[in-house]
C-alpha cells in the first residue's frame, strides 16, 4: 500500500501496478522540442529565468530511506548500494515545499517505474498542460517533465571553481542543474531535521511509510510558518547552486 501527500493532505490508495502505457519511459532520448518552441532560442549568456522559469512548477526526484523488513523481503528492498531501503518519490515547488510524496516502493524499484506508478494512480501526480517539473537524467523528456541533455556536463560540482559552459547544451544543463537543486535541498532538510529518516527503525514498513509522510507535512508547516529555519543555511552550503551571474 503506497501513501502520498497531495496538496498538504495524507491520502491512502490501493497499489496500482505500472503498465507500459505511461508517457514516462526509462532512459529514453526524448527531445526538448515541446519546450524550446515556447522558449525560443537561448544563448550562452542568458539568465536562468529566461530558460527554466517559464511554466516551471518545481522539481522531482527520489530518495532512499533505510528501513527494516523481514529477511524474506530483503532482496526486493535492497538497492544498488546494497542497503535495505524504501524508494520515496518527492515533488516540490520552487519555494521548497512538498506538493506530492509517495512512499512504499521497494528500494530495488527503478526511479522511472516509481514515477510511472504515481502518474497512473487515480488521484496521482498531475501536471497542468503547458507546465512541467525538472527531473534528472534518469527520466526522459516529455509533456510535464524536463530532463537535461545527455552526454553533456550536468552536475553542480562540474561547474564550480570557475568552469564555464562551452556550448548551448552545457549552458542549459548548468541552469537546469542549478534550478533542479531545490528538490535536493528539500530532501537534505528533511533528513537533517528528522533522525528517524537517517537510520532504520523497528516500525513495520506500513507505519514507517506514514512516518515519512508526516515528516514531509511537518517540513511544510515549518517552512510556511517559521521566520527563520536554522537548517536552511546548513543545507544550502552542502547543495549550493551555481552563481548564474558569473557566467
Amino acid at each position: 500500500m503506497a501513501e502520498r501527500v497531495v496538496a498538504g493532505h495524507t491520502v491512502t490508495a490501493p497499489p496500482h501496478s505500472p503498465t507500459q502505457h505511461s508517457r514516462v519511459h526509462p532512459r529514453g532520448d526524448g527531445n526538448l522540442g515541446w519546450l524550446t518552441d515556447r522558449l525560443g532560442s537561448y544563448q550562452l549568456g542568458c539568465r536562468p529565468e529566461c530558460v527554466l522559469q517559464i511554466g516551471c512548477l518545481g522539481a522531482l526526484d527520489e530518495t532512499h530511506i533505510r528501513i527494516r523488513v523481514p529477511r524474506e523481503d530483503q532482496p526486493r528492498y535492497r538497492n544498488r548500494k546494497g542497503e535495505i531501503t524504501t524508494n520515496v518519490l518527492g515533488v516540490c515547488t520552487r519555494d521548497e515545499l512538498f506538493v506530492y510524496v509517495m512512499a512504499g516502493w521497494e528500494g530495488s524499484a527503478a526511479d522511472s517505474r516509481v514515477l510511472q506508478s504515481a502518474i497512473l494512480k487515480l488521484n496521482g501526480l498531475k501536471v497542468p498542460e503547458g507546465q512541467y517539473y525538472l527531473v534528472d537524467a534518469g527520466f526522459t523528456n516529455g509533456p510535464g517533465f524536463l530532463a537535461p541533455y545527455r552526454g553533456q556536463r550536468y552536475h553542480l560540482s562540474e561547474w564550480r571553481e570557475g568552469r564555464n559552459p562551452t556550448n548551448p547544451k552545457e549552458c542549459f544543463n548548468m541552469r537546469h542543474s542549478s534550478a533542479r537543486n531545490v528538490i535536493e535541498r528539500c530532501f537534505g532538510m528533511l533528513k537533517k531535521r528528522w533522525a528517524i529518516l537517517r537510520n532504520p527503525s523497528f516500525y513495520p514498513v506500513r507505519m514507517h511509510n506514514r512516518i515519512i509522510l508526516c515528516c514531509c507535512l511537518l517540513h511544510n508547516l515549518i517552512r510556511e510558518h517559521s521566520v527563520l529555519d536554522p537548517l536552511e543555511n546548513q543545507v544550502y552550503e552542502d547543495t549550493q547552486p551555481v552563481d548564474c551571474e558569473t557566467v
